[in-house]
């Protein structure tokens, strides 16, 4: 029954007034009541309840049952009554004697509690009987429960106050003015009291938020919402966040239920702190449930965290955020990146002025590493809250990012500030370290080339080093310097190594006698450029022959900068290597000693002597050969004592004695046959030395001093007197020590003739030729006018022999070229001491006919090197005719080609001759091959003064030129291109159609093309694509055509061109057209390579080789390319014929149904004697050779035992094998004729398919029936319009029947033989 007005009003004054009373403080207790919530109202008198009003029931009377009843009323079916427990409580504390009373008391208190916080009601009579009851329990000393009684009674009282809706009790029925008493005493009473009555306040707000969310009735809603907002504004949450941020008894918290439907039903603008608590309580693992409130929190609590992400504001939101997350455990460890994010963001607000780019790099770090803490997998709730984190972590890096920026570029501008303060004395300090690096090194090296010349060096480029290391980015001069340094460090420390290399190889190839004179050129290190320069050797001063042999071996051995390169791997035990951090070089240590410079290897002899100048180690080898060879020349040393005068008449002789014959010379000795052998030998050599002494002529008379040209001449007079034939020691020994070292020591400081010049060397082995013939009988000379008319003759016959050389003339004017030479050094116009007319005319002569003879001899080296590289460019035809029309010759001497020299040729021809011989083309690049092949070698004559070539044979024909003449003219022909149509099967071709198509004899077409058969296979997409590759050639040829018909036009109106030029330009252009034709041939597509070959040997090859004339060849052509644009033909006019099936045993084998069964312990003997039917019966036949053959393996029998007993491996494979045969076999009686329509044939045991253009083994024809590509191919098929295509469909429709009986029978026919 609903209260009347009048009982509302009377309870809501009794709750006030106890609620007043519990607000009120008391001097001195005030503040930890407050703390503790034990304020109460002073104890009102009891009124007496009529006992008829109190419920009677039947009461046990003994105190351990009322105990027991009381401990486990929880779970009792039939539970007391509270009147009945409040007695019980009642009567134990008026027994304070009895041993259980005060248990009984406490259980009854607890009891008492419980159900109310249940929420179960309290009679009036007990609400007016508790003063008494409380103040019985003062009286025991039991203050504790009469407080607990009391809280019990009032929040019991403020529950059923809630329940009837009074309005001075309910928050929803307060207004603005009131609200603040309300909260004063209703809220600050509960405060105060604990949670017994803090559980009611808070179910009575949950329901005020749930009524302000109710529909159906607004103003209620309204009027609900309202007092929730003016509650909050007069201070009422802080109770309620600081009553959820306890943590009491969960027994004594509101229900799950009722804190859920709080946080469902608070208006969202309540504060945050609340919802964190809210959040926190829920969230507990204590509830035993997952409300459904928590997103809801969750987005509150994420939408007001994410207004704290503001830079501005971040230091007032940061005390609100650390309250929010120490809620709980779990919003803290929610709010740990949020935390950590506003701690970086407060950080960047107090940086915002910072300008260290340290700073904000560290900054930025920490920022990235934020980024990555944030869990973009989180719960529905939060998600807002992650978005606003990441995109939050993003303003913050792009502002750490932007005044990073900002930093370093302040930094910059004061980094630039301080380097203009230091620029200038870093430039001018850089600088001077350029200068003085360039002062100690060149291009070429180190200008003081020694060790301290090094060491100067070093301290040089460390500077530099330095000085660049404090600039940024070096100037280019400062670089090039550098980098002239190290390479002049390089190069001296390689030098020794490389000068030894270069020297041992010389030595090998007996020119070590030249090592001085190179190294004084500077070309001994760099030995290698003579091969690509071989005018660095003109001014040099050696040898003819030396200079020509060194540029002919550099070539033969390859010669490069990596053949003299030092190798690690040849430094000598005990050796450290190791490598220079700033110049990146390589400097050895031995026993604690360093050095830069590359320890020689131990087979490599040092090219100085100990203390020796650079070289000296050649003479000291020169000197050992000499002494080796004529050891008793020392003998004939002359007297030191002795005048030069005493020498002059006769140096063979000393006083009285003869030192050739080593006897007394008188008259009969000197008229003896020994003596006059050996005199013959004294002037064998004498000429060769005079010989020598005319090839001294060459070298520039300048009077430029080069070291080590003395020692090269003598090392070469030495080699030039003991050629074969060789004169004995006895003539050598005293030619050489009184006659060559007499006048070719080193030089005396008094003589007027300097021996390493060359007029001063010259002058000395002219006086050393007078002095050797001073020997000679003096009416043996000529007179100065019969020597005079000699040497005119013979220049005269040399001038006639010289002028147009040919293969022919070249033997008769090398012949003169001799006689000349040999007439000059025999004259005494030679050997005077004043040089006459006629004799500078001769050498003139001499010199112009050695050049043109050397030019001649070299243009076969030279057209080898062009037809090597013509070869590479595909025009090697034309060779004949640029060297008719004077082109090499032209290129050879330097001079410029005629305009019309690549007239009539085809056009790509003209166009890459005339880019090749510019003046700066490929062709002017190239120069003449000095080295012979490899079955011919370079030999020197010392007579004629050049180089001949020796055959390496038993006969050992020589000749004058390159021997490669003979083999280039013949080159040019047409190569030679396998015919692959001779291995392939051929028909009849069809008169008025393409020449690849062909009839066989059994009426099926032939592709030639494509090496197809079949009229499927014209309807194939691989016969496609091979047409396309045919008019591919067919067009190029077309446009040959067109360029063979305006040059024949050309060459046809001049009148001037030789039968010779003719037949070159016929060569040539069929090269063009063979080129032009297997074009693709040189690819790796084996069908293109297919296609050009069938073409070139179907239209072109048959008259290729038989055509000489330039007209022929245009008609020739035109008619191949009208035969090649001829169709295919008209496949509906031709004549068809059922096709014939294939024939078993002869196209695919057999297999018969009987077979052997023979145990497997069969002897070998028994398997031996098998007849020839039980073989065939396992698929083995006899050949012709006797041999067996097994038909199911594919493959020879050697023993029937082990090919047919079960015990071998190889029968288990001949079982398998067999299987498979029959099953191919079963196929093919089933789907065979269907498998024709397909393209598929079968042939002499192997299968051809028309439409794939391949084939194999009969026993994979299934296999590729039901391959992709064949169903491709397949489909394609069917799906083709083309003529053959219609005209296979109408074929198959109309022999159809035929083709099925035949193949049936033929089956059928071989079946009955199997039964045979």
């Amino acid at each position: 029954m609903q209260a009347s007005p009048a009982q509302k009003r009377d309870a809501a004054n009794s709750i006030f007034s106890a609620l007043s009373a519990v607000a009120k403080t008391t001097e001195g207790d005030d503040q930890v009541q407050e703390k503790t919530g034990t304020k109460r109202k002073e104890p009102e008198p009891e009124e007496d309840v009529p006992m008829g009003l109190l419920p009677v029931e039947e009461e046990p009377l003994d105190w351990q049952v009322r105990l027991r009843k009381l401990t486990h009323a929880s779970s009792a079916l039939a539970p007391m009554t509270l009147d009945t427990v409040f007695k019980w409580i009642k009567e134990a504390v008026e027994d304070p004697d009895a041993a259980l009373s005060r248990d009984v008391i406490r259980k009854g208190v607890a009891e008492l509690q419980r159900r109310v916080s249940k929420g179960e009601p309290v009679s009036e009579a007990l609400f007016r009987s508790k003063h008494d009851l409380i103040n019985k329990l003062k009286e025991s000393g039991l203050a504790d429960l009469a407080e607990e009684v009391d809280i019990a009674m009032r929040a019991s009282q403020l529950a059923k106050g809630f329940a009837r809706n009074v309005q001075q009790a309910c928050l929803d029925g307060q207004t603005m003015e009131s609200m603040d008493h309300y909260v004063k005493t209703v809220v600050r009473g509960c405060d105060r009291k604990g949670w017994m009555m803090r559980r009611v306040f808070i179910h009575h707000l949950s329901q005020v938020a749930a009524r302000s969310l109710k529909a159906g009735d607004q103003d209620a809603a309204d009027k609900a919402e309202q007092s929730l907002i003016d509650f909050g504004t007069v201070g009422g949450w802080p109770y309620i966040i600081s009553w959820l941020k306890e943590t009491p008894d969960p027994a004594k918290w509101p229900s799950a239920e009722v804190l859920d439907q709080l946080g469902t039903c608070l208006p969202s603008r309540s504060p945050a702190q609340l919802f964190a608590a809210l959040y926190a309580i829920l969230s507990s693992p204590k509830l035993g449930c997952t409300p459904k409130s928590l997103v809801r929190i969750e987005k509150i609590l994420a939408r007001n965290v994410s207004q704290a992400f503001n830079l501005s504001t971040v230091e007032h939101s940061m005390p609100l955020i650390k309250e929010i997350a120490a809620s709980g455990p779990i919003i803290s460890a929610r709010f740990k990146t949020v935390l950590k994010l506003l701690a970086v963001a407060m950080e960047v607000r107090e940086a915002s002025g910072n300008l260290q780019s340290e700073t904000w790099q560290k900054l930025l770090g920490k920022i990235q590493d934020l980024r990555a803490a944030v869990d973009v997998k989180t719960s529905k709730g939060w998600q807002q809250l992650t978005m606003s984190e990441v995109d939050f972590v993003e303003e913050l890096k792009a502002v750490a990012e932007r005044s990073l920026k900002m930093a370093m570029e302040n930094e910059e501008v004061l980094r630039q500030k301080q380097e203009l303060v230091q620029h200038g004395q870093v430039q001018e300090r850089l600088e001077q370290c350029r200068l003085a690096v360039l002062a100690v090194a060149n291009e070429d090296g180190l200008k003081e080339k020694t060790k301290a010349g090094l060491k100067i060096c070093l301290i040089k480029m460390k500077n530099l080093h330095e000085a660049m290391q404090k600039v940024e980015v070096p100037s280019p001069f400062c670089t090039e310097a550098w980098n002239i340094g190290r390479a002049a460090i390089q190069d001296f420390s390689e030098s020794d190594l490389r000068c030894c290399k270069a020297f041992q190889w010389l030595r090998e190839k007996n020119l070590g006698f030249c090592v001085r004179l190179l190294d004084s050129c500077g070309l001994l290190e760099q030995l290698h450029l003579i091969r690509e320069s071989p005018q660095k050797l003109d001014k040099v001063g050696l040898p003819y022959r030396c200079c020509q042999l060194l540029l002919a071996t550099a070539e033969k051995d390859a010669l490069s900068k990596d053949t003299f390169a030092p190798k690690l791997e040849e430094v000598p035990a005990g050796w450290e290597q190791n490598t220079s951090r700033h110049l990146n070089l390589q400097y050895f240590q031995k026993e604690g000693q360093m050095q830069w410079e590359w320890p020689l290897p131990v087979n490599l002899v040092p090219w100085r002597n100990d203390g020796g100048v650079d070289g000296s180690t050649s003479e000291q080898w020169q000197q050992q050969d000499e002494d080796h060879a004529i050891p008793e020349a020392k003998h004939f040393a002359p007297d030191p004592s002795s005048s030069v005068t005493a020498l002059d008449d006769c140096p063979y002789k000393e006083g009285s004695r003869c030192l050739l014959c080593l006897e007394d010379f008188d008259d009969e000795h000197e008229s003896s046959s020994m003596h006059g052998q050996h005199m013959k030998f004294w002037k064998q050599i004498t000429d060769r030395m005079a010989m020598l002494c005319l090839d001294l002529e060459k070298l520039p008379q300048d009077g430029y001093r080069q070291m080590g040209l003395a020692s090269a001449w003598r090392g070469e007079l030495w080699q030039a007197l003991r050629v074969s034939p060789a004169p004995p020691k006895s003539v050598l020994a005293p030619f050489w020590q009184r006659v060559v070292l007499r006048h070719l020591a080193p030089a005396d400081s008094t003589s007027k003739n300097d021996r390493e010049t060359a007029a001063g060397l010259q002058a000395l082995l002219k006086e050393a030729l007078k002095a050797a013939r001073g020997a000679g009988n003096e009416s043996q000379e000529t007179s100065q006018e019969k020597a005079e008319k000699d040497i005119s003759a013979a220049v005269a016959s040399l001038d006639k022999r010289v002028s147009g050389l040919t293969n022919i003339s070249i033997t008769p004017a090398v012949a003169a070229l001799k006689d000349l030479r040999l007439t000059v050094i025999s004259s005494s116009l030679y050997s005077s001491d004043t040089r006459s007319d006629i004799l500078d005319h001769a050498l003139k002569a001499l010199r112009q006919a050695e050049a043109a003879i050397e030019q001649f001899c070299s243009q076969p080296a030279f057209h080898v090197v062009v037809q090597s590289w013509l070869e590479e460019k595909r025009l090697e035809s034309c060779l004949p005719l640029l060297s008719h029309r004077g082109v090499l010759t032209a290129i050879a001497k330097g001079e410029a080609v005629k305009a019309d020299a690549a007239h009539g040729l085809p056009t790509h021809f003209s166009e890459t001759l005339s880019e090749a011989w510019h003046s700066e083309g490929a062709l002017r690049l190239l120069r003449p091959r000095r080295s012979p092949p490899d079955d011919w070698e370079l030999v020197f004559s010392r007579s004629v003064g050049l180089f001949y070539y020796c055959h390496k044979t038993i006969d050992g024909r020589a000749q004058w030129p390159y021997p490669a003449l003979a083999e280039n003219e013949t080159k040019g022909s047409l190569a030679k291109v396998p015919n692959i149509l001779d291995e392939w099967t051929r028909g009849k071709p069809v008169a008025g159609n393409a020449l690849y198509a062909e009839i066989a004899s059994k009426g099926e077409p032939i592709c030639l093309l494509c090496k197809g058969q079949g009229l499927e296979h014209f309807a194939s997409a691989g016969h496609s694509e091979n047409i396309a590759i045919w008019s591919s050639i067919q067009s190029r040829l077309s446009e040959v055509e067109h360029g063979l018909n305006v040059q024949l036009t050309l060459v046809t109106s001049a009148s001037s061109l030789t039968s010779f030029e003719m037949a070159a330009l016929t060569k040539a252009w069929l090269h063009e057209i063979q080129h032009t034709t297997l074009e693709p041939a040189d690819s790796d597509d084996a069908r293109k390579q297919q296609v050009s070959r069938v073409f070139w040997h179907l239209l072109l090859a048959p008259w290729s080789q038989k055509a000489t004339q330039l007209v022929q060849v245009q008609q020739e052509l035109n008619r191949a390319l009208t035969m090649a644009g001829l169709q295919e033909p008209k496949w509906s006019e031709l004549e068809w014929q059922a096709r014939v099936p294939p024939q078993p045993h002869v196209d695919f084998p057999w297999p018969r149904v009987s077979k052997l069964k023979l145990p497997q312990s069969t002897p070998s003997e028994v398997y031996d004697a098998l007849s020839a039917q039980a073989l065939k019966s396992e698929g083995i036949t006899a050949k012709a050779d006797g041999t067996l053959w097994c038909t199911y393996c594919d493959k020879a029998v050697k023993q029937l035992s082990a090919h047919l007993n079960r015990i071998f491996p190889e029968a288990m494979q001949h079982i398998e094998n067999g299987i498979a045969v029959k099953a191919v076999v079963a196929k093919l009686k089933s789907e065979g004729h269907q498998m024709r329509c397909e393209g598929l044939v079968l042939s002499k045991r192997r299968f051809h398919c028309s439409l794939c253009n391949t084939s194999g083994n009969w026993k994979w024809i299934c296999d590729h029936r039901s391959a992709p590509s064949h169903r491709d191919a397949y489909n394609v098929f069917l799906q083709s319009s083309s003529p053959a295509a219609a005209q296979v469909q109408i074929n198959n429709k109309k022999f159809k029947e035929a083709e099925l009986v035949a193949w049936k029978k033929a089956m059928a026919m071989d079946q009955a033989m199997d039964k045979d």
